[in-house]
């Protein structure tokens, strides 16, 4: 949902300045525009399998179906990725 957002701001953005003759933010819009194009469908292609290998091991009580954990840092909490993520299901 997020790339989707952003790709319909740097849309914007590039027109915006390709309205306004400013060549090197139309650039960098469009660069923007590729990479969240890029991600958007790198997601859309991982989702649905990530999705279903959750729902599978959460509903058979598996732990490993939790691949997240939040560790303090400083006065902060972070979220970052278990040490024991099945690797299948980390990339």
């Amino acid at each position: 949902m997020f790339e989707h957002v952003e790709i319909a701001a740097y849309t914007a953005l590039s027109a915006a300045a390709e309205a306004a003759g400013d060549e090197e933010t139309q650039r960098v819009s469009e660069l923007a525009l590729q990479q969240g194009g890029a991600m958007a469908k790198w997601l859309t292609q991982r989702l649905p399998r990530t999705v279903n290998k959750f729902d599978t091991r959460s509903v058979g009580g598996r732990d490993d179906a939790k691949l997240w954990q939040t560790v303090p840092a400083g006065k902060i909490w972070v979220w970052r990725l278990r040490s024991d993520a099945p690797q299948d299901l980390a990339r």
